[in-house]
């Protein structure tokens, strides 16, 4: 029994990062009003509504979770920025190089310059 437990979880798809169902995104979306729901240590919200993006509360890689009530809408550079807090800057940074590198074209992997793999973050302090 204990086997077929196991095997039946090995076989179990486990959700990815970054996908989540139409439904979900519109409602997470929706909750936010469409906006960043970043707030500075003054209390200001992020006027942000480009480049929006989900993000994890409970981060992915550590909880394996897509719980909608841990899901916020953060712009690119607060996203990025919690991601630095949570993870380390180094660590990012490293992410951010090694899909730089791995970037596909129609031709197969292109090889980037080292300075196209400076990151565009904000520094945290």
């Amino acid at each position: 029994m204990k086997n077929l437990v196991r095997t039946r979880f090995l076989q179990m798809k486990k959700p990815s990062p970054g996908t989540f169902p139409s439904e979900v995104r519109e409602r997470v979306y929706l909750r936010a009003g469409f906006q960043c729901t970043f707030r500075g240590l003054d209390g200001t919200r992020c006027s942000s509504r480009t480049g929006l993006e989900i993000e994890h509360q409970r981060p992915f890689a550590i909880y394996q979770s897509h719980d909608e009530r841990f899901l916020r809408v953060l712009c690119r550079r607060h996203n990025a920025f919690e991601a630095e807090r949570v993870y380390g800057a180094d660590f990012i940074r490293g992410k951010i190089d090694e899909k730089k590198r791995r970037k596909v074209t129609r031709g197969g992997t292109q090889q980037l310059p080292p300075s196209a793999l400076r990151p565009n973050l904000p520094r945290a302090s």
